[in-house]
């Protein structure tokens, strides 16, 4: 297997990105797979074996790239749409749809056109440059469960418990009351329960640190939200560290600022 062909199988994005960058032929074919196939191949194992939503991460880069998708049967959209990866199978369409549109002036009927930059380099939606409109890529990345659920986490509910406030996903009553039973403040107990690690919610790999730095500021702004609409006569601090023990972390507690 190539090391392309391996960094696909083992679904290392820079390593992929480190050796297209030093040359590497974008359409190589190994086993009798280009690197396209390969991952859609990939993707698809990955799903059925783990159970866990499909991913399109590494199928994404190739396209954007510049991966040739092919025609017919054989190519790349046949093999993605036989294995049900629908989501392979709307980006390839959606990149040829964008190929064959004639440019010039004068109204042009057009499918909605698809940054796969999102989909290749999600920290594209990062930071204060211009970003890519993120409405194509939520129709077609996002399931219904998954865009509620990260609503939920941004958005959260609480639990009320001995005098704390909580966030009601994470709520266990035995830990809470354990923690009660070792810390004197309930400023102190909410501090400890509430607190996430950012890389607990990101694939691995998906973010350099610093790169997950830029995650915690927009999440405590909207649990600041939350809470002061869930509490509007009560006072919280939303604490953020980007240089934690296990990364970029927050959590709240009732207090003055």
């Amino acid at each position: 297997m190539t090391p392309a062909h391996d960094a696909v199988e083992s679904g290392d994005l820079p390593r992929l990105r480190d050796l297209l960058d030093d040359g590497v032929d974008i359409d190589e074919v190994d086993g009798g797979l280009t690197l396209l196939q390969h991952a859609i191949d990939v993707e698809v194992d990955q799903h059925v074996q783990s159970g866990e939503p499909l991913l399109v991460d590494i199928t994404a880069y190739l396209l954007a790239r510049g991966a040739d998708p092919g025609d017919g049967a054989g190519s790349a959209r046949h093999m993605a749409l036989l294995r049900g990866h629908w989501l392979a199978a709307a980006l390839i369409d959606a990149q040829v749809a964008e190929r064959l549109t004639p440019a010039g002036p004068g109204p042009v009927a057009r499918r909605p056109q698809v940054d796969l930059r999102a989909f290749a380099d999600e920290r594209l939606f990062l930071g204060d440059s211009a970003h890519p409109d993120p409405r194509p890529f939520l129709g077609i990345a996002a399931s219904g469960a998954m865009f509620a659920s990260i609503m939920a986490f941004l958005s959260p509910p609480f639990v009320e418990h001995r005098g704390g406030v909580f966030l009601g996903f994470a709520f266990d009553l035995a830990v809470v009351d354990d923690w009660f039973g070792r810390l004197a403040a309930v400023a102190d107990v909410e501090r400890v329960v509430n607190h996430v690690h950012v890389w607990d919610l990101l694939p691995s790999g998906a973010f350099t640190e610093e790169e997950a730095r830029g995650l915690v500021e927009p999440i405590a702004s909207f649990w600041q939200i939350a809470l002061r609409d869930a509490y509007p006569d009560r006072e919280f601090v939303v604490r953020t560290d980007v240089d934690g023990s296990y990364g970029p972390e927050l959590t709240f507690f009732q207090g003055p600022a």
